[in-house]
């Protein structure tokens, strides 16, 4: 068909009323592009039930005498799904001031240290096959403590192990003599934990080194404590089969 055929046929449609044959494109009005739903990262992340309600009963807890003394309560900051719990000792004043285990990332020497240890090593060249999703911290207690007493340190364990019960870790990393006492209910030397690294706590194997701020006393207890996270990583990537 040629161009005067095919405008003669045109014509004869036009004639006999039929104007919308072919739509003009370029008057519709396009439709907004709607991106395809993304699944939320929140899946991951939300806070299971029966940890908010944990939390609400340390906040409401008044069974020790540590209690008087909390600023605010430092309950735990993590993964509720983590492969690790982190374990320290009693709540200090860094941790008192901030709320967050362990310090607030870099805002003392004592968080510094941590933070070192976890993500760069105590050694050059090596570190913990850890990252923030394998992990939760928390402390053997929720308030600070002030002066040492095993006997009111007692009053809070069954909080942590509620939060052991509901994260349910593969594997325990604690970091302090009195935080393994506490943990294990014995009296014993730090050396006793560490020459015993794997002990089962309620089919949990834990490993014990110092805590962070003795690491940074002297070069020998970095390397002993080094040597204790050495076993953990070993025992660490053999459990989730990881190869570095």
């Amino acid at each position: 068909m040629n161009f005067r055929v095919f405008k003669q046929y045109l014509e004869q449609y036009h004639i006999s009323g039929i104007t919308d044959l072919f739509l003009n494109i370029s008057k519709q009005k396009s439709l907004p592009y709607i991106p395809p739903k993304k699944e939320s990262s929140k899946q991951n992340t939300t806070i299971p039930e029966p940890l908010i309600m944990l939390r609400e009963q340390c906040e409401n807890c008044d069974l020790c005498k540590y209690r008087k003394d909390r600023q605010k309560l430092v309950f735990g900051k993590g993964s509720p799904k983590a492969k690790c719990i982190i374990l320290g000792n009693p709540v200090n004043q860094d941790e008192n001031l901030t709320g967050f285990p362990f310090g607030k990332s870099n805002s003392t020497i004592y968080s510094e240290q941590f933070n070192k240890i976890i993500q760069k090593g105590l050694i050059e060249g090596e570190k913990l096959p850890l990252t923030s999703t394998d992990l939760y911290l928390t402390n053997i207690t929720k308030c600070r403590v002030m002066s040492l007493d095993y006997e009111e340190i007692k009053k809070c364990v069954p909080f942590l192990i509620k939060q052991i019960e509901i994260i349910k870790p593969k594997i325990m990393l604690v970091f302090g003599e009195i935080a393994a006492n506490a943990l294990f209910n014995k009296t014993e030397h730090i050396d006793f934990y560490r020459n015993n690294q794997g002990q089962l706590f309620n089919d949990i194997p834990v490993f014990v080194t110092f805590n962070p701020m003795d690491m940074i006393k002297t070069d020998i207890l970095k390397k002993m404590a080094w040597n204790d996270l050495k076993k953990f990583s070993e025992y660490y990537k053999n459990l989730f089969d990881i190869k570095l």
